[in-house]
């Protein structure tokens, strides 16, 4: 599978109900094994509880990392600066979720997914794991 947009989400993108670069926007690690992308998934509920591999092994939300320094460029491309995941604990991780946090997984509405391009299939042990995210950025929109 390559990195994709979340229909709903790039939707939600056009509408004006996520602004990149102001809202609470996340990243998380996901078990493929466990979980696989949907473009009828709309949000962080949606992805099955095992599947999210981070801080604490997991849980989205509060276990996932807030992205910094987030710019659109003139080509639309989302970026972001080099993300670390702190303490990672749980399953081994091939993807990663990016996300607007609300505070409630039934209104996190999902972004993307990527499993390309980042140094993805790690076995977590308990240490940092950073996030180099390309030099062509996140995702164009």
């Amino acid at each position: 599978m390559a990195n994709a947009w979340y229909p709903f989400g790039k939707a939600e993108v056009a509408r004006g109900n996520i602004d990149l670069l102001a809202d609470d926007i996340r990243v998380i690690f996901i078990d493929t094994g466990d979980e696989t992308y949907n473009a009828a998934d709309q949000d962080i509920a949606d992805i099955a509880a095992g599947a999210m591999v981070g801080a604490g092994g997991g849980n989205a939300g509060s276990d996932g990392v807030a992205l910094a320094s987030k710019t659109i460029s003139d080509t639309a491309v989302f970026d972001a600066a080099d993300t670390t995941i702190t303490s990672v604990t749980g399953d081994e991780f091939e993807a990663c979720l990016i996300y607007k946090w609300t505070g409630t997984a039934g209104t996190s509405t999902l972004i993307m997914w990527i499993d390309t391009g980042t140094g993805m299939t790690q076995t977590p042990d308990g240490g940092n794991v950073n996030i180099t995210w390309n030099g062509s950025g996140i995702g164009q929109l």
